[in-house]
């Protein structure tokens, strides 16, 4: 009996979870929470089959069964040896599964020694600080990354203009909005770029970005499409919103 429920527990929590970050309709929480096995059921299917998400549902509860497990692991292995390695792994699977200020906390701590200008490393930081809410610190390591080529072409660097945003100093965040807005290229930042323009009421301007991405996304041989689809999904229900 205690395996089924322990299944049925790690199921709803993982159900519950995915369709916070979703931000799904509220009549599948209400189906998750009093009708267990079913409303999983069909929250699944309606999220990783019908919307065709990229990973296998069967893979999906697999993970959050055994996510806890994971982590007990990788904190296990800190604990016996409190290495650079170790320390990034525990942070990468912090940042996997929303415990943010962990993480940022672990990739703050590993900037030491021969990590200590390590700019991938900075780049993990500055976004786990921003999904921390920790966004003055996010800003000035942006400052510090921004001269950098690596930086400029990352998808991080959308962390860096949205704090910006977050801090109200939005002219600022409008110029690396618009510097990373590079046709058939970029399609993370252009689609923050969109949701940028939205938030600041520039509806015309993000409609226009938006139909130039469909455009782009409609040039695509089937391969890349497929690669794309989620973003391809997200850019026709902007332009749904915003009127084609």
């Amino acid at each position: 009996m205690l395996p089924y429920l322990f299944v049925l527990i790690a199921l709803q929590a993982f159900c519950l979870y995915h369709a916070y970050q979703s931000r799904t309709d509220q009549k599948w929480y209400y189906l998750i929470i009093f009708i267990p096995y079913l409303g999983c059921f069909f929250y699944l299917f309606d999220a990783f089959y019908h919307r065709r998400a990229v990973t296998p549902a069967a893979e999906v509860i697999n993970q959050a069964v055994n996510s806890n497990y994971r982590i007990e692991q990788l904190e296990k292995d800190v604990e016996v040896t409190d290495s650079a390695t170790n320390s990034l792994k525990l942070a990468d699977a912090y940042l996997e599964i929303g415990r943010y200020a962990e993480a940022a906390e672990l990739y703050n701590g590993c900037r030491d020694g021969f990590l200590a200008d390590d700019e991938s490393l900075k780049r993990k930081l500055l976004h786990a600080w921003y999904l921390a809410g920790q966004y003055e610190k996010c800003e000035a390591l942006g400052l510090e990354l921004s001269n950098t080529k690596d930086f400029r072409y990352s998808n991080e660097r959308v962390s860096f203009a949205q704090a910006l945003q977050k801090l109200g100093k939005t002219d600022q965040a409008l110029i690396q909005f618009e510097d990373m807005n590079r046709s058939f290229t970029n399609y993370i930042p252009r689609l923050a770029f969109c949701q940028f323009l939205i938030a600041m009421s520039k509806l015309s301007s993000a409609k226009a970005l938006a139909n130039e991405l469909a455009t782009e996304f409609e040039a695509m041989k089937g391969p890349e499409k497929r690669l794309y689809r989620e973003m391809i999904s997200q850019v026709a229900d902007l332009q749904q919103s915003l009127g084609r």
